[in-house]
């Protein structure tokens, strides 16, 4: 016998001629080359959980020569199918799930795999309320889960931060905290509500050194100072304890609606003026001083 290796595909003929004594047999052998087909999934989509649906496809080489087509898809419904175009397939759970399609000719099986990924919905666990906030409040940074989403609404910016001194008080303010999860997107939200703060003045004071001690004035009356050694609460301050310098004691008020009010005015305390100048100057009479701080 001799080996015949074929480098193409297509169809050939061969003659055998066999020849002896008693004559001559002739046998015409065809023989099909076949290249076999192949074929391509096209990459599984990214899908969330609430339109999980997927639609195959895939394409061929030689179509012509495919005998049998099985699909798999594992997580799911249908599981499985033999048609070339199996149509939509749904999930139920979330996951990465292979999807897999062998197909059968006369060169033998071939086959592909994508993968169906699924995202779940995140879960949106928003800071723990009620909210009630004071115009003259400071700002406020709400967190809620999971992390990375955006915050939207009045008087908030993206990562959180409430500043009720941004909006109109004696009103209340929907607050929406947006995540994501790859294809799954879920938003939650809070009421917030804002009440006017009364307005707190506190005069600023300057003494000297050697003052006795005075007591700092605030309208309205009826707050608390931050209690120190140089500061009573009813805002006695005493200079021979403090010492110089600049202080910004803290009063305390709590308005009509429950707002805190925290007010910190400059508060100097001086020292006693010190002069500098030298016991003599010595003069000649044909110099000509502009400045007598020239001399000193």
């Amino acid at each position: 016998f001799i080996a015949i290796h074929f480098k193409q595909q297509g169809t050939y003929t061969y003659r055998l001629v066999a020849n002896n004594a008693c004559g001559t047999d002739v046998q015409i052998i065809t023989i099909v080359v076949l290249d076999g087909p192949t074929l391509a999934i096209a990459p599984g989509p990214n899908l969330c959980i609430d339109n999980a649906i997927y639609d195959p496809l895939s394409t061929f080489t030689n179509p012509g020569q495919i005998q049998s087509f099985q699909w798999t898809f594992t997580g799911g419904s249908p599981t499985s199918s033999t048609a070339e175009n199996p149509g939509n397939i749904t999930y139920a759970s979330a996951g990465t799930f292979p999807v897999t399609l062998v197909i059968q000719s006369a060169c033998g099986p071939s086959s592909d795999t994508t993968f169906v990924t699924v995202d779940d919905i995140p879960v949106i666990t928003m800071p723990s309320g009620p909210f009630q906030y004071c115009s003259g409040s400071m700002p406020d940074t709400l967190i809620a889960q999971p992390p990375g989403g955006v915050w939207s609404g009045q008087g908030i910016t993206s990562d959180g931060i409430f500043d009720p001194g941004s909006v109109p008080p004696g009103a209340t303010y929907t607050l929406t905290y947006t995540a994501e999860n790859g294809e799954c997107e879920a938003s939650s939200t809070i009421t917030v509500n804002v009440v006017s703060s009364e307005t707190v003045i506190v005069q600023d004071a300057q003494y000297c050194q050697d003052a006795v001690p005075f007591n700092l004035v605030a309208t309205p009356m009826g707050g608390i100072w931050s209690d120190t050694t140089w500061l009573s609460s009813t805002g006695l301050f005493d200079p021979a304890i403090s010492g110089t310098g600049i202080f910004r004691p803290v009063y305390h008020y709590l308005d009509i609606n429950g707002c805190m009010i925290d007010v910190s005015p400059p508060l100097i305390i001086q020292s006693f003026p010190v002069s500098m100048m030298t016991d003599t100057s010595v003069l000649c009479n044909e110099n000509i001083i502009n400045s007598l701080s020239d001399v000193l």
